[in-house]
């Protein structure tokens, strides 16, 4: 099975089950429910890929690990300036998904070559 079935997965999972409204209202600034989400979405990620390490392909953990922090990092800059700019147009929405999901592949191309 392709990693990136694991990386989608675990965005599915992290940015939205687990993601609550408060945290979503609430991610303004660079602390506190910002940081929370993004630390969930970030182990995540590293779970489903650890999920995918043990059935599928016991390297994709050891590959993944080294990007937790810039996956980190990335969607913590994506959803503070979403947060900033954000104007409710169902456009900006698919266009922050887009991104997401841009970073997912990138890492997927980068860890399976």
């Amino acid at each position: 099975m392709d990693p990136l079935f694991s990386f989608l997965i675990g965005h599915l999972i992290g940015d939205y089950a687990l993601q609550s409204d408060r945290m979503a209202q609430n991610k303004r600034n660079l602390g506190g429910y910002l940081i929370f989400h993004v630390t969930i979405y970030s182990f995540s990620i590293a779970f489903f890929s650890w999920v995918h390490d043990v059935f599928y392909d016991p390297d994709i953990l050891s590959a993944v690990l080294p990007w937790i922090v810039p996956i980190f990092v990335i969607h913590l800059l994506q959803d503070f300036a979403k947060s900033r700019f954000y104007n409710s147009s169902r456009q900006f929405y698919y266009l922050d998904q887009a991104l997401h999901l841009i970073t997912l592949y990138l890492l997927r191309i980068i860890v399976g070559g």
